[in-house]
């Protein structure tokens, strides 16, 4: 994954180590995010980044129930399942098999994304539930924050949370979707 901010003495396309799970999940829900009738006109313009998509989607199919914090990084020890960008992916996994983006499959590898983060982290206490397995930010940089690397390290090391909307939303906007099959 290449680096946003990559610092002064870094080679020209610098990768960072270890790419987060909420870093990949914003390109494909981002594209199933577009009205069909703007995609369909930008289209041509679109091909490769669903073709990234779709590639990306595959990839990931090797290990849905284990969608980690880091996703290249599998069962790992450390690695968990994070639950915002898993629910990203479980949603436009879904709707993009809704709409005939991808291949049919592809909605029900998203079902069972989904369903893994109900049984790890979906639970009720005193008649209200609560959502974990939320990372509660993670990111790059900036230059003087060299905490931020981007290193397997990095990334399970920042708090998880309950509840967070970043983690709340992806996973109603997934569920949104599992009504609608």
């Amino acid at each position: 994954v290449q680096d946003p901010v990559p610092d002064a003495g870094d080679p020209p396309g610098h990768l960072i180590p270890q790419p987060p799970g909420q870093g990949l999940d914003a390109v494909p829900e981002a594209l199933h995010q577009s009205p069909a009738h703007v995609l369909e006109e930008v289209y041509p313009l679109l091909q490769d980044a669903y073709h990234a998509v779709y590639d990306l989607r595959q990839s990931l199919t090797d290990f849905p129930d284990d969608l980690g914090q880091v996703v290249d990084q599998g069962e790992r020890e450390g690695n968990y399942l994070e639950t915002s960008g898993s629910a990203m992916i479980a949603y436009a996994m879904m709707k993009g098999a809704r709409l005939g983006a991808v291949d049919k499959r592809f909605g029900e590898i998203g079902r069972e994304v989904f369903d893994g983060i109900c049984k790890a982290y979906l639970t009720e206490t005193d008649g209200k539930l609560n959502l974990g397995g939320i990372c509660l930010m993670a990111g790059l940089g900036p230059e003087t924050n060299k905490k931020r690397d981007g290193t397997f390290e990095y990334y399970i090391s920042e708090p998880v949370v309950e509840n967070d909307a970043k983690g709340t939303g992806p996973f109603v906007m997934a569920y949104t979707e599992i009504k609608q099959l």
